[in-house]
């Protein structure tokens, strides 16, 4: 896909994408290489040295950072300090702590982007600016600097895209929720809110258009593998098979004790290696699970996939990438008060109690061949025909 647009880059859109998390990088990344002429602004705390962040230097995209060592340091304390307090219980000073703190980091953030506006030629390259789909202080801080100083000179588009499948066919996903109104997102303060499917389609409130992923496309996934996963020292396996786990966060529904006795039911079979996904937001959520025997992997959840032969999905839209690469998936229903679509969990194993899950690993261990999604993804040309038609619009 790469050679196919490149000599096209002169007739793409400018755009500058604005990025808090990793995970959030990654779901824009062909987006940003092959739909539009980019530059990418990350304003939170981003390992420079990640393969994804590597690719975009590789492929000359321009990188700035708003994240300094002071704004480092205070979310570092942050953390530390509302993470101490919440063990002792002391709740309510813990969150009356963390907006204090939040409150001094935009004004730092809110320094930083204004000084990028005056002293850098960078946010004058185009009119089109991305943000995830967010609503958090900080982005709504950058957004209201973008505004004041634009608005006044040029049309200024600032657009919300997808960091993220949603698999769900229910809406109250969290233990919080009491009813399926309380999931309702307000995008307004963006001019487009883009999204890759009906269920985000209908649980937020703005100015939205339904737009298929690049993400998940075969093509995308085989580039993905071109360059990541061939070079990789994981190449080098041992006899086990390799049961991934993809955790999701607990409080999104989730039983944490199904998923310790799930992860003791695969413990028990000593041929297969059970390596550990943590949800990018959830590393804490480690420290309430036993792991003892079982290896966690971080960064790239694809180049995992890639590597294990079953997959084990409680609600992880990362369902998606095994997909693609067409490993075959155990859904523990019984692990999470949420259900899937019933067109992808068509495609996987579903295990209703205890017993089911035992029997599917008991399967797997003897080495029988289990299943394989045959899901159907939308073609890269024509996903990215929509893309492009939709930027070159604005």
């Amino acid at each position: 896909i790469a050679n196919n647009n490149v000599k096209d880059k002169e007739n793409l859109p400018n755009a500058i994408f604005f990025f808090r998390h990793i995970n959030d990088l990654d779901f824009s990344l062909p987006l940003i290489l092959f739909a539009t002429n980019a530059k990418v602004i990350f304003y939170g705390k981003i390992k420079m040295d990640d393969r994804r962040v590597q690719l975009l230097v590789d492929e000359n995209v321009q990188i700035n950072v708003l994240n300094t060592r002071l704004i480092n340091i205070f979310e570092q304390l942050s953390d530390y300090l509302t993470a101490i307090l919440s063990k002792i219980n002391f709740l309510r000073m813990s969150s009356f702590l963390k907006s204090k703190i939040d409150h001094i980091i935009n004004g730092l953030l809110k320094t930083e982007t204004n000084k990028l506006i005056q002293s850098s030629d960078i946010l004058q390259y185009c009119s089109i600016f991305n943000f995830d789909h967010t609503s958090c202080l900080r982005s709504k801080t950058i957004i209201k600097a973008l505004r004041k100083q634009f608005t006044q000179t040029k049309n200024i588009n600032i657009i919300s895209l997808p960091h993220g499948a949603n698999i769900f066919k229910n809406r109250m996903w969290d233990y919080s929720n009491l009813d399926p109104t309380s999931n309702y997102e307000n995008f307004n303060h963006f001019d487009y809110v883009v999204c890759n499917d009906q269920m985000h389609f209908d649980s937020m409130d703005g100015n939205k258009i339904n737009l298929p992923s690049l993400r998940y496309t075969r093509e995308w996934q085989q580039y993905l593998t071109n360059i990541f996963i061939k070079n990789s020292s994981e190449k080098s396996r041992n006899s086990k098979q390799i049961v991934l786990f993809l955790l999701s966060k607990i409080e999104g529904g989730v039983n944490l004790i199904e998923v310790q006795r799930a992860i003791k039911i695969i413990q028990k079979f000593k041929n297969i290696e059970l390596q550990i996904k943590p949800h990018p937001r959830g590393l804490r959520e480690l420290k309430k699970l036993n792991i003892f025997s079982s290896r966690v992997v971080l960064d790239d959840v694809l180049e995992h996939i890639s590597f294990a032969d079953c997959i084990v999905n409680i609600q992880s839209n990362a369902l998606l990438d095994a997909y693609l690469l067409q490993k075959p998936v155990i859904f523990p229903k019984y692990m999470t008060s949420n259900d899937w679509n019933e067109d992808l969990k068509s495609h996987a194993l579903v295990a209703n109690t205890p017993d089911d899950f035992f029997q599917l690993i008991k399967t797997f261990s003897k080495k029988e061949i289990l299943p394989t999604p045959k899901y159907e993804f939308i073609a890269w040309k024509d996903a990215l025909s929509k893309w492009s038609n939709f930027f070159s619009s604005l």
